[in-house]
């Protein structure tokens, strides 16, 4: 087994310094100081002879996980046992020995923000292999989370094909890879050649010169695409969104339009429409949620505003994503409806008095407080 380790300039493994938000109140300070650095992980990636690829994208070798198949290290104790011996017992196998095969996925990468935040940049940094490989995706998700025991899933039937969303298929054209091959449920891969790109950062954290790199890929690869909206002002409306919702968006989108910005809801939009918009907004207003990843494709020197729940433990993933992006990070706090504590789950009621203050800031700086 040969581990082959990728250099990405210097900063492959620095310590990288994170910004304060940009309208950051004294009494919150508490909240952001644990998060102002990140010590990024060595970039490298695994090569195998002869090793096996399951649906859920775990890797095996000579019976064994390989663990940097697994979303984190810590994982490994939800697979137990069981399950290498009855994937292997309930599963056909199918070989692929004319290109090399990249794993760049896993049980936990379907969603939105997992997609283009981690698989994404473990095919950034493999980018010049894929021409003559193959890329391993699964036709569908069983995910896989802490309390579950993950052999009982394999029982289950297998969910339906998730590949009708577009985002899925659109955001791996910029790679030009020479082929995709989706894992059915019950199905191990045997591949000849194994490639597992490592994690680029833990979830939630980012390796900045690798998503700088992937916003100028996406903005060159899609330039010519038109945004379907006018403008450099957006909010992402959470109107047609089953859960998280605000309960005063009506009143969030009059004061918005009155400062210029249009509501959008990008689960209308195409994954190349999505990216023509974002690269041509300057100030993004979205309450925490997987629209927020479409930050990626701003520039630099950017605004984003994010309304995020209080009185639960603050999740940083969309602050650091700013930061990595050196895009201006804004935040407001957002009481729960009901007293709810999920902040995947509880609908909020957005301040209208803190919202002008924080648009004002946004728009026109210092200015704003004279």
């Amino acid at each position: 087994m040969h581990h082959q380790k990728i250099s990405i300039d210097h900063i492959s493994t620095a310590i990288i310094p994170r910004k304060l938000p940009f309208n950051l109140a004294d009494k919150d300070r508490s909240i952001f100081e644990n998060a102002l650095s990140y010590k990024l992980p060595e970039l490298s990636y695994l090569r195998v002879p002869d090793a096996t690829v399951n649906y859920d994208g775990v890797a095996f070798k000579d019976g064994k996980i390989l663990e940097e198949s697994l979303l984190a290290p810590e994982h490994r104790q939800w697979f137990g046992a069981l399950y290498p011996m009855l994937d292997k017992l309930l599963s056909t196998l199918k070989t692929i020995d004319r290109e090399p095969c990249v794993l760049p996925y896993t049980y936990y990468s379907e969603g939105y923000f997992h997609w283009i935040s981690e698989v994404i940049p473990r095919l950034f940094i493999v980018r010049e292999l894929l021409k003559d490989a193959v890329i391993l995706l699964p036709e569908g998700w069983r995910r896989i989370h802490g309390g579950q025991k993950a052999w009982q899933l394999l029982f289950r039937k297998s969910p339906a094909n998730i590949y009708n969303s577009p985002y899925h298929r659109q955001s791996l054209l910029p790679f030009e890879a020479k082929e995709i091959h989706f894992i059915r449920d019950k199905v191990r891969i045997r591949a000849v050649d194994l490639i597992i790109p490592t994690q680029t950062a833990r979830t939630g954290n980012y390796n900045p010169h690798i998503l700088q790199g992937i916003r100028e890929l996406y903005r060159d690869f899609f330039r010519d695409k038109k945004s379907p909206v006018a403008g450099n002002k957006i909010y992402i409306s959470r109107k047609k969104a089953p859960r998280r919702t605000i309960v005063n968006e009506g009143e969030v989108e009059k004061v918005l339009e009155g400062f210029g910005f249009q509501s959008v809801n990008f689960e209308d939009y195409s994954f190349e429409q999505q990216v023509a918009m974002a690269s041509q907004t300057k100030y993004l207003v979205a309450l925490h949620g997987a629209g927020l990843t479409n930050m990626l494709f701003m520039l630099a020197g950017s605004y984003v505003l994010e309304f995020h729940k209080t009185g639960v433990k603050f999740n940083y993933c969309y602050f650091s994503l700013a930061n990595a992006l050196d895009i201006h990070y804004l935040y407001q706090l957002v009481k729960p409806e009901g007293g709810g504590q999920s902040i995947q789950d509880t609908n909020v009621e957005v301040d209208i008095e803190q919202l002008q203050v924080n648009i004002n800031l946004m728009l026109y700086g210092d200015d704003a407080m004279s």
